[in-house]
């Protein structure tokens, strides 16, 4: 299994929608063999240049074990997502 770090921005919304959307990226990792290592709720801040007509988003950091079958999902989950905003998935280099 190999470490990997996922940042996504989630459309600024009521807290309740926020943790539900995160608890559910977070249920699609442990559900394809996955282990969540750490996670960071950065909270609402302002993009760098409107995306959507939108102007700020809610930001979340985690690292997370898994396979390459795990971020292929959950990139491809958040991608069809009209939650997201923006994610992006790096494999951490030892």
């Amino acid at each position: 299994m190999r470490e990997y770090e996922i940042m996504y921005i989630l459309n600024p919304a009521e807290e309740n929608v926020i943790e539900a959307n995160i608890e559910k990226y977070n249920k699609i990792i442990v559900d394809n063999g996955g282990e969540l290592k750490n996670l960071t709720k950065m909270g609402n801040r302002k993009l760098a240049y409107e995306i959507d007509k939108k102007n700020d988003g809610f930001y979340v950091l985690a690292r997370f074990m898994g396979d390459s079958k795990v971020a292929d999902e959950l990139n491809r989950v958040m991608k069809i997502s009209e939650e997201v905003i923006r994610n992006l998935i790096v494999r951490v280099e030892e």
